[in-house]
């Protein structure tokens, strides 16, 4: 039995090679229809590659084919059709460990974590690399709870790579340091700088193409949510800055979601600055709160947040226009977040006044039946309020205490900040 699953993916030269042995298997006849299978696997056509699978099965019973069309069910989500195949090969080959494996693999692909990790956790770890154990193993165990036990069997798979320099699919590693990076973090083990040099090397041996960069975004995304944790954003920076320097996005999306990256490091900083006042720092906040959640598509799913930025967008038309020398100062000293507000900068400068009234108009059906002059009132004393909050203590986690707020919560029976009088359990915290 060649085993041409546990293949990684061959250039032509290999496959040629791998050929020769692997059609040996079968009678001169049915070679051809083998070899067109076996191609078609491997061009990722997986229909076509299962239907010729089921043509063959019906003339010989090779186990690759088999294996095959196991695979093919697999890539595509048939899991009923998957799991009685691998149920059923690794009963009858129990000396095989590949068949069993796969069968967890499925009960992981399902959700099934329990299952999956009773299964994968018997043959941990691998004698032979197999693509995708490691990873499906390390996520089972993480969804349940297992943080420890994850971490080292993600830490598996980044070493396979760079103990061989082989990449089965960029993707599966990348997601096993995406995993690595926040178990590191989770868990404060010490050992994300480690894990982060590493993941410089694998960036260098990846093809940057468009689902890479998808997925390095994402990961910068997920890893700016742990700035709370001090002593990570000195990493956090250099881990961005080698991002930029190394010019491994290309495609403006991205693009995008570093500069965020940039901007949420910032607001850190914004917060210890005593020339910036409480309610410019959570404009600044809100405005990098819509501008991801724009990037994401998920704005106009987030009411919430819509009213929060009117809000904050409104206090800026009365302050703006008073207070120019601390906006040319947020524009030196934080140019990514002065980016996030530029074009809103921009057009207060062009008409303060129609800005102002334009948010207004969009907060006035949270104002149940005021007047302009009556919203705008309500604004107003929210506005001079705002002004006046003070700083919380910067929100930080050392490993022993809880997280502390960069913005004051806002109690359910406290006045909501949108100025319209009522409580904040009954309008924007609905």
């Amino acid at each position: 039995m060649v085993k041409i699953i546990t293949t990684e993916n061959p250039t032509e030269e290999e496959l040629n090679l791998l050929l020769q042995e692997y059609l040996q298997q079968f009678p001169v006849h049915l070679q051809k229809q083998a070899e067109d299978a076996m191609r078609a696997y491997f061009q990722e056509d997986y229909q076509r590659a299962g239907a010729l699978c089921d043509e063959l099965l019906a003339k010989t019973d090779v186990l690759d084919i088999r294996d095959m069309r196991g695979q093919c069910y697999f890539s595509e989500q048939d899991w009923e059709n998957a799991l009685e195949i691998y149920e059923r090969l690794a009963t009858e080959y129990p000396d095989h460990p590949e068949y069993d494996i796969r069968y967890g693999m499925v009960f992981h692909a399902i959700g099934d974590f329990e299952r999956a990790v009773e299964i994968l956790e018997k043959h941990y770890p691998l004698e032979k690399y197999i693509p995708f154990f490691y990873t499906s193993f390390g996520d089972a165990l993480m969804m349940l709870g297992k943080m420890e036990p994850a971490r080292e069997v993600f830490a598996k798979e980044t070493e396979y790579f760079e103990l061989t320099g082989k990449l089965f699919s960029a993707l599966m590693v990348d997601g096993a340091y995406q995993n690595l990076f926040i178990l590191d973090l989770e868990t404060g083990n010490g050992l994300f700088q480690k894990d982060m040099e590493s993941y410089w090397k694998f960036l260098e041996a990846a093809a940057m193409d468009s689902e890479m960069q998808a997925h390095l975004a994402d990961t910068i995304y997920l890893l700016s949510n742990y700035l709370t944790i001090q002593d990570f954003q000195p990493l956090f920076k250099r881990f961005i800055e080698h991002i930029r320097d190394g010019r491994y996005l290309t495609e403006q999306p991205y693009l995008l979601t570093l500069e965020s990256g940039f901007s949420a490091l910032e607001i850190q900083r914004i917060h210890d600055d005593r020339n910036i006042n409480a309610m410019l720092e959570a404009f600044m906040a809100f405005s990098i709160q819509a501008q991801r959640a724009e990037q994401a598509g998920t704005l106009s799913e987030n009411p919430k947040l819509q009213v929060r930025l009117a809000v904050y967008e409104w206090y800026l038309c009365r302050y703006a226009p008073e207070h120019p020398d601390e906006l040319e100062y947020i524009r030196k000293a934080f140019p990514y977040n002065y980016r996030t507000v530029e074009g809103f900068l921009a057009e207060i400068g062009r008409d303060v006044q129609d800005a102002a009234d334009k948010r207004l108009k969009f907060l006035a059906p949270y104002y149940s039946g005021k007047g302009m002059d009556e919203i705008r009132a309500s604004m107003e004393e929210a506005y001079q309020k705002a002004l006046r909050d003070q700083k919380e203590p910067s929100y930080v986690y050392d490993g022993t205490e809880t997280y502390k707020r960069i913005q004051p919560k806002v109690g359910r029976n406290d006045p909501c900040p949108c100025g319209s009088g009522k409580k904040y359990k009954k309008c924007c915290g609905r």
